[in-house]
């Protein structure tokens, strides 16, 4: 099937988060999103049965997404597998026709809290494992989950390690625990962006995180996460998807001329 691979333009692409455990809930959640206006899809992977994982089945939920891009993610917090088997399910998506494969900055030696490793052994498997991706024709996106605000100044190291170990798109997503730390962290948006070569997602969580989702692109965040619907099983602290087409359709990202 085609590869239609992620690119970055005037405006941030607004991307599908699908949380579904089936394939027919996915398919299901796709449909919708295309309806919504999505630019592209993020499946998680370590949402899915194990069934939804095989090539077929990641086909099927892929096909309907109408050569629009997909990241695919498969965190080990939810998937129990180790690093070795993720690695793996990755691959076949990757050969299902996935664009982009979230790849954990601590993949093959787990951090607490996630930031990139730097052991030599699981730098080299990771270098290793992202030639591979990138050989297929698929793009790399570089992940740190963050549970804490952090400093600007960690925030660019942890970014340019990233960026300097391959990733085609560097993404940091950071809690916050106040609103005086949301604000906060659009300078550190700004910061990120001058700092990187490559597009950058700099995305907040916690209830204070909800105007930062909007604000990032406009400071240089090349994404937007949403979701088609709500239900148990969707991720709540994201906006809908047909909201934030609205604000995109009626915003301007440029710069005055």
């Amino acid at each position: 099937m085609e590869r239609p691979l992620l690119s970055f333009g005037h405006k941030p692409l607004l991307v599908c988060s699908l949380n579904e455990h089936t394939v027919a809930d996915t398919i299901c959640a796709v449909r919708t999103g295309v309806f919504d206006g999505a630019d592209a899809f993020l499946l998680h992977m370590e949402k899915l049965v194990p069934d939804a994982m095989s090539e077929e089945s990641l086909r099927a939920m892929f096909s309907p997404m109408q050569h629009r891009g997909v990241i695919v993610t498969n965190y080990r917090y939810e998937n129990k597998a180790s690093d070795d088997v993720i690695a793996e399910q990755l691959l076949t998506a990757v050969r299902a026709g996935a664009s982009c494969v979230d790849l954990m900055c601590d993949f093959f030696d787990a951090q607490e809290p996630q930031i990139p490793t730097e052991n030599p052994d699981a730098v080299a498997r990771q270098r290793e494992l992202i030639a591979k991706i990138h050989d297929m024709g698929a793009q790399v996106l570089i992940s740190s989950h963050l549970p804490a605000f952090y400093e600007t100044e960690a925030l660019i190291s942890f970014a340019k390690t990233m960026e300097e170990r391959g990733a085609d798109i560097v993404k940091i997503a950071m809690t916050v625990g106040s609103e005086e730390e949301a604000v906060r962290a659009v300078p550190e948006t700004y910061a990120l962006k001058k700092a990187l070569h490559v597009p950058f997602y700099f995305g907040l969580g916690g209830k204070y995180s909800h105007a930062h989702r909007i604000l990032a692109p406009v400071y240089g965040s090349c994404l937007i996460f949403a979701v088609p619907y709500y239900t148990p099983s969707t991720q709540v602290h994201k906006p809908l998807l047909r909201s934030v087409r609205e604000i995109i359709q009626h915003f301007d990202f440029g710069i005055d001329r």
